[in-house]
């Protein structure tokens, strides 16, 4: 399964990353490493504040090391996101939202469904 890509929607190219059904600290943190790889071969050789990016943090959890690496991909990754939409988090990942944006500086959104964050994703 493919974690990681450029999905097309609505004629714009969206930067996807798929951590849904992750529920160990160690699995959470390979799907990372193979983001981290994707972004720097990919999102990082385009124009800065060109990218919209959607993630996907469906039945996922962010424990332990995870939430500290994590951090320091948002901010490696910040200077080429013009957008960022997250769903599949409630409650304490809402929480979790809200602390990461503040750390980073960030202004990621969260929405209820997919489709609901691809569609403010290609509002200008």
């Amino acid at each position: 399964m493919e974690r990681v890509y450029f999905r097309e929607y609505k004629g714009k190219e969206i930067y996807y990353v798929d951590y849904s059904n992750l529920k160990s600290e160690q699995n959470f943190l390979t799907v990372l490493d193979i983001t981290n790889a994707f972004r720097k071969k990919h999102i990082e050789t385009k124009e800065q504040k060109t990218q919209l990016m959607l993630i996907n943090l469906e039945n996922s959890f962010i424990i332990g090391e995870a939430f500290a690496r994590l951090k320091e991909a948002g901010n490696e990754a910040k200077p080429y996101l013009k957008k960022q939409a997250v769903f599949g988090i409630s409650g304490t990942k809402q929480v979790f939202l809200n602390l990461y944006n503040k750390i980073i500086g960030g202004d990621m959104r969260a929405f209820s469904t997919e489709e609901e964050a691809f569609e403010w994703l290609i509002l200008d």
